[in-house]
């Protein structure tokens, strides 16, 4: 979870830190979050994803992990995370809302 620059954001809230490295501008920022907890909604989807629904601070998102089943039961251990992720948007049956791209969960370090 770490990178050559750091920088501290806030978005809604959620304590994260961008991961920026030499990366062209067209990409995406990577964010990380750290305390974070699955607000116990979190599942596993087709086998294979993970749709999370995670808290930090009394702020609840949702993202999706994609082919990281093999995470869910850290995920649900109820444990406290360290979650990198990108934000993107998600349509789903006309409706438009921004969700975490999760990369990667890992337990919480202090």
């Amino acid at each position: 979870f770490s990178s050559r620059r750091r920088h501290t954001r806030y978005w809604r809230d959620w304590s994260s830190d961008v991961c920026s490295s030499d990366l062209p501008e067209n990409m995406r920022p990577v964010f990380l979050a750290t305390r974070v907890r699955n607000k116990g909604y979190s599942k596993l989807v087709k086998d294979q994803h993970i749709k999370f629904s995670l808290t930090q601070n009394n702020i609840t998102l949702q993202g999706i992990g994609f082919n990281m089943a093999q995470l869910f039961p850290l995920v649900d251990s109820g444990e406290l995370l360290d979650v990198v992720f990108t934000i993107e948007e998600n349509e789903y049956n006309g409706n438009i809302s921004l969700q975490l791209k999760v990369l990667d969960v890992k337990p919480h370090s202090a």
